[in-house]
Formats: structure tokens, C-alpha cells, sequence
């Protein structure tokens, strides 16, 4: 079987780019249908069946689906086939190019380095990734592909070298033995039995590539911006960055901090920031009524659908009464966050700058209620602590579960 039939997902099985190539079912198919029907009916076949039906489907149609298929004629190649074949081929390449001495930096680094080795050449063709990035800079990027690498085929080849030493003598077999075998052979089994990690590394190498490709062309673009903006017309070139600060938002991008050599920075955030502009305006209405409360935000730029971030240095208050007004100032906020129906709002989300809490992270405002709002019963105090809790200036705290909530609420 094809690399590309052994990795569809279960939504390409069932689109219409995939016919049945017989009527035989496959023995994997029945295992398949019946962990779906745990997953999504707990094992009651009559809600699965509902379930199925919701999107026109029956039990004997998907177990067509879950068996052998062909492209159907006219029927676009899957959008990540190309790049699976890529990583396949980087890895079996019979001449690899020598790996960098990053490489010994990761497990199996020597092996992977191929597939690293691609991704810079494509990053090469953004002009920012030599003007405006640093060689450290270029090295932190770089550092998080050969993570997310590793730690994608750490143990399947943790498995195949384990395997390998079974019949090969340590003291008559070294590490470049089992690159060798490897390439030569191991790659080949190694993806016969795990077929979908080529398409998983694939995405993930292209997700790095586009990703960190889109954040150079926009800072190249907006060099001026934010040289005028943060650093009063002085060039700005990134010393470092770092990763690792957020989730991905849609195709792999992150957020990431940008490091200048005067050991400031600035977050690039790959999506729109019109929600920290909504609480900058309300910031400014607050201003003009009381200017002692001296609210504030990071700078930032607002550019659609990304912008950029000041970053904020933690320091300590000066004295005790620099110290009483940083809790002045964080009941204001605590206020704000209410009023804005905010939620998420913990320790990693406002940090303390001398007198000031500085929150930097306004995308969970304007939630909506996740219940209707209704008077409860005499005697129901779990409904009068729900309703103190979505009501009341709690909910823009609390996280995690909500019992747990109701018990910081009960307990002071």
C-alpha cells in the first residue's frame, strides 16, 4: 500500500477523493469502527449510528472507507503527501550532506540532520533571515525545528537502535554503523511500520518553515515600524529569540520574543491584537477620570492579523508604599477584568513591574456566559456559588476546574 493510503485521516477516508477499490473489509477495519464507537457512543451502538447519521453516514458505508481505497480520477493529491515524501526521501538519501555540530546537540542528530538541512534551505529565501536575525538568533530558531524533531522520532528510533544493537556487538559496531544501516535499510522498515510519521514530520517541517518564514517577511516589512516605535529610530536587529511562549495558532505559528542586544525585546504575536486596542481605549476613558491610577499595557502595534508586543521587565517594588499602590492598581484591574468579562488573567498573564501590574495577554476578554443567568432556589448553594462565581470578580482568575474554583471562593 501506498505512503499516501496508509496515512489519510478518517475525514480524507470519507470525502469523496477516495473510492473503495473492493468490497472485501479489511481486518483493521472492524478494530477501527469499534474504537471509534467507544470514543464518540461509549460503546452504545444506537447513539453511534445516530451519530453517523448526523453526517449521512451508515456503519456498512465507513467500513467500505476504512478498507482498501484509490484516489478517485480528477481528485487533488492530499496537501501533505509532497512534503511526506520529502522527509522520506531526505532521510534515505545514500550520500548525506555532513551534519552540523548542532547535531550533537539532539538524540540521533546525525540521523535527522537531513531533514534540517532542507528546511534552512527554503528559510535562506526569506532576506530577513540573514539582515535582521543574528547568528544566535538564527541558531534559537533553528534549535526549535531540532527539538520538535527529536522528539517526534526519539523513541520509534530509540526502538529500531535497540533492535539493531540486538545483533550488532558494541564493542565491534559504533553509532555511524547504525546511521549507516539506517539509511541503507532501517529507514525503510521504520516507515512501514510507523508510515504516519512521515506525514507528521513533513507537516511539522513545513509548519516550521512557513511559520517562521511569515514572521521574517512581516519583520522585514515592519523593520522601520518598530525601530521608530520601540527603539526611537535606531535599527533593530534580533540578538536571539525564543520559543516555546504560546500554543500554535493555525498552521504552527507561535509566539515569539524577539531579543535586542541592549537586552530588550519584543513578542511577535501571529494574530490579531484589536482586543488589547479595545482595553487601551478603555484604559484612556479611565485615565481621564482618575489620572492617579496610572493603568497600563505594553506598548504594542496592531497590524490585522498579527502585531507586536513590547516586552516587560519583572522588577520589585521600591518600598512599602510603591507596594500599596501596585494592590491599588491590581484591584482596579481586577475591576476592569469584570467589567470586560474577562477570564484567564493568572500569575503568567500579569506580571509585576515595580509598582505597576502589567497584564499582556487581553484574548480572553468579552467571554460570553457559558450559562443563563436565573435566580436560584432557597437551599441551592451550589447555584448561588455558580452565580457568584460567573457574577462576581472571580471568573477573571479562575481556571482549571471549576469546583476547584468554588473552593479558593469558599475558603478565602
Amino acid at each position: 500500500m501506498s505512503l499516501e493510503l496508509q496515512c489519510l485521516s478518517l475525514d480524507e477516508r470519507l470525502s469523496g477523493d477516495y473510492q473503495p477499490v473492493d468490497s472485501s473489509t479489511d481486518p483493521n477495519a472492524k478494530q477501527v469502527l469499534r474504537r471509534w464507537q467507544e470514543i464518540a457512543g461509549g460503546s452504545q451502538a444506537d447513539i453511534f449510528a445516530k451519530r453517523l447519521s448526523l453526517d449521512g453516514l451508515t456503519e456498512s458505508g465507513v467500513m467500505e472507507r476504512l478498507g482498501r481505497l484509490s484516489r478517485r480520477p480528477g481528485a487533488p493529491e492530499p496537501y501533505w503527501l509532497y512534503d511526506a515524501n520529502a522527509v522520506v526521501g531526505d532521510l534515505m538519501a545514500p550520500v548525506a550532506p555532513a551534519p552540523d555540530q548542532a547535531a550533537n546537540d539532539f538524540a540521533f542528530g546525525p540521523l535527522l540532520s537531513p531533514l534540517i538541512d532542507g528546511a534552512l534551505r527554503d528559510i535562506h529565501q526569506h532576506t530577513s533571515w540573514i539582515q535582521l536575525l543574528t547568528p544566535q538568533a538564527r541558531a534559537s530558531a533553528t534549535r526549535h525545528l531540532w527539538q520538535s524533531l527529536t522528539e517526534l522520532f526519539g523513541m520509534p528510533l530509540y526502538e529500531a537502535f535497540v533492535a539493531w544493537r540486538s545483533t550488532n556487538a558494541a564493542n565491534t559496531h559504533d553509532f555511524t554503523d547504525f546511521v549507516a544501516h539506517m539509511r541503507r535499510s532501517g529507514f525503510t522498515r521504520l516507515f512501514e511500520q510507523y508510515p504516519v510519521l512521515a506525514r507528521v514530520a513533513g507537516t511539522l517541517r513545513r509548519q516550521w518553515v512557513v511559520s517562521y518564514g511569515r514572521m521574517l517577511d512581516r519583520l522585514g516589512n515592519d523593520a522601520e515600524l518598530l525601530a521608530s516605535t520601540f527603539y526611537r529610530g535606531a535599527s533593530f536587529k534580533v540578538n536571539d529569540l525564543k520559543y516555546g511562549l504560546s500554543d500554535p495558532h493555525g498552521a504552527g505559528d507561535v509566539v515569539v520574543e524577539l531579543c535586542a542586544i541592549d537586552g530588550s525585546s519584543i513578542f511577535y504575536k501571529p494574530r490579531s491584537l484589536a482586543c488589547d486596542q479595545v482595553v487601551k481605549s478603555f484604559l484612556d476613558c479611565l485615565t481621564n477620570l482618575d489620572p492617579t491610577l496610572d493603568l497600563r499595557v505594553p506598548r504594542f502595534i496592531e497590524r490585522g492579523d498579527y502585531g507586536w508586543v513590547e516586552g516587560v521587565k519583572v522588577s520589585s517594588a521600591a518600598d512599602s508604599t510603591a507596594l500599596g499602590r501596585y494592590y491599588r492598581r491590581a484591584g482596579a484591574w481586577l475591576g476592569l477584568f469584570h467589567l470586560l468579562n474577562a477570564s484567564d488573567m493568572h500569575m503568567e498573564n500579569v506580571l509585576a513591574c515595580g509598582e505597576h501590574p502589567i497584564p499582556i495577554d487581553f484574548e480572553t476578554i468579552l467571554q460570553a456566559l457559558t450559562n443563563r443567568p436565573h435566580e436560584p432556589k432557597y437551599g441551592e448553594s451550589a447555584h448561588w456559588l455558580g452565580r457568584v462565581r460567573q457574577g462576581g470578580v472571580i471568573s477573571a482568575v479562575a481556571v482549571g476546574h471549576r469546583q476547584a474554583a468554588l473552593a479558593v471562593m469558599c475558603r478565602g
